[in-house]
């Protein structure tokens, strides 16, 4: 005869199974509160926020339609994982963007359907991902423009369509080595200081444009050029910001002209104090608003002139196929200029961008102009009649009348090749490139040839 269980059995055997089922369940990285580099948060903060910015500019590019580029395809969606990473890194990448093992939705431009954070549990018909073959599989998927399915922790099902662009992706350096920038003709990768600042959407636009203008621009000249390093599993070897001879030498120049100028500014000092002695309260007043007003000018226009330096500087200092790119840098200043007025949005956004750089210091990327690019820029406005809108971004100055001219200043033009090509074995780079093969999350596999055009 069996007797009925006693309920104190079935409740032992009941919590015996949820204990094991607690144990069998994977673990993810949770916040703890922990201190983190705060440097590394900033980074990654940027880093999301950048991308986020980049996947709208690029719905918003392809609404160009221009028949005369060659074409690529884009994914409105970043995926990252925090798989493989050490620990302190795992829980800073929960703290700033909610993405931890599992494979997690960094940016997207098709909110709701996928959000910020949404972790993706399945992927067509697999019945479980892992993260580092998934991200293949979606670079594979995105050079070749085909849609893929998935299904999230919150039971979305969304379906991810590619949009067709002009060739040349924008990539943003990994948190973990930020100064990196190389530029080829179907990716370029952009240092992380470009987004520290936060971008409007016009400007992200402008960095999409102009990245897909450098490869149009620059492309068949990238390819001519031999390199003498291989290619990766389709991923190209960086070029690095350290600068060569030529550039160390334009830095310290900058370095001179900053310190002569505090001869004019003790100058101004010695006059002020002169016309106290011998001015009126009314007229030292009046003076007085002068001397400052005439004194913040002169110094934002000296800040500009340095800033301007080291962009010259950094643009001679890449080597390889980037220094091949930098001698296109105008030209898809004017490409990305033409495209962004088709697109209604607004070409000061061009300018906005490079004045944010001066503010913050930032020269160590292609988006702070050198004098000569912005000469020629100022030419075009002026053309398209939006100088003195440009002159107002710019502090009320221009090239022409505050000692930016190309003549008065080092030009990236002027260097002689020799000086500008850094050499493969500069264990820096060597250094940098490993870096951003095992730290980028969404790298392209990037094919020595194209279909279509160069």
């Amino acid at each position: 005869m069996n007797l009925p269980s006693p309920p104190w059995r079935r409740l032992l055997l009941a919590s015996a199974a949820l204990l094991l089922a607690a144990c069998s369940a994977p673990k993810y990285t949770v916040d703890d509160g922990r201190q983190i580099d705060p440097v590394l948060l900033r980074n990654l903060n940027a880093y999301k926020t950048g991308h986020a910015a980049l996947r709208n500019a690029a719905i918003r590019s392809s609404a160009l339609r221009d028949a005369e580029c060659d074409k690529q395809w884009e994914f409105p969606v970043v995926f990252a994982s925090s798989k493989g990473m050490e620990e302190n890194e795992r829980v800073a990448w929960v703290r700033v963007a909610g993405v931890d093992e599992r494979l997690t939705v960094l940016a997207s431009a098709i909110a709701p359907q996928l959000e910020p954070g949404d972790k993706i549990l399945r992927i067509n018909d697999s019945s479980s991902v892992d993260p580092k073959p998934a991200l293949e599989a979606i670079a594979r998927w995105q050079e070749n423009g085909t849609a893929f399915s998935v299904v999230t922790h919150n039971g979305k099902k969304v379906e991810v369509k590619p949009v067709e662009v002009c060739r040349g992706h924008p990539e943003i350096a990994p948190p973990a080595s930020p100064l990196v920038q190389d530029y080829h003709w179907l990716k370029s990768v952009h240092p992380l200081e470009l987004f520290q600042e936060g971008l409007t959407d016009d400007e992200a636009l402008w960095i999409t444009l102009w990245t897909q203008g450098l490869s149009e621009e620059a492309g068949a000249r990238m390819k001519t050029f031999h390199y003498g390093t291989s290619i990766a599993k389709g991923i190209f070897n960086i070029a690095t910001t350290v600068a060569g001879v030529k550039g160390a030498v334009m830095a310290a120049q900058a370095a001179v002209k900053t310190a002569q100028s505090a001869a004019t500014t003790l100058a101004v000092e010695q006059v002020k104090k002169q016309l106290a002695n011998e001015a009126s309260d009314q007229v030292m007043a009046s003076v007085r608003e002068s001397i400052i007003n005439n004194t913040k000018k002169m110094l934002i226009q000296k800040q500009a002139a340095d800033q301007m330096a080291l962009a010259a500087a950094n643009r001679g200092s890449l080597s390889g196929v980037s220094w091949v790119a930098a001698s296109a840098f105008d030209k898809a200043d004017q490409w990305a200029l033409e495209r962004i007025r088709k697109l209604n949005a607004d070409p000061l956004a061009a300018f906005t961008l490079h004045q944010k750089l001066i503010g913050a210091g930032y020269s160590a990327n292609a988006f702070l102009f050198d004098a000569e690019r912005l000469d020629t820029l100022m030419t075009r406005a002026d053309e398209i009649g939006i100088r003195d809108e440009v002159v107002a971004v710019l502090n009320g100055t221009s090239p022409d009348t505050a000692g930016l001219a190309p003549a008065s200043m080092p030009l990236s033009s002027d260097m002689p090749a020799s000086d500008m090509v850094l050499q493969s074995a500069d264990p820096a780079r060597s250094a940098g490139a490993d870096l951003l093969m095992s730290d980028s999350n969404t790298s392209l596999d990037l094919p020595l040839e194209t279909k279509n055009k160069p």
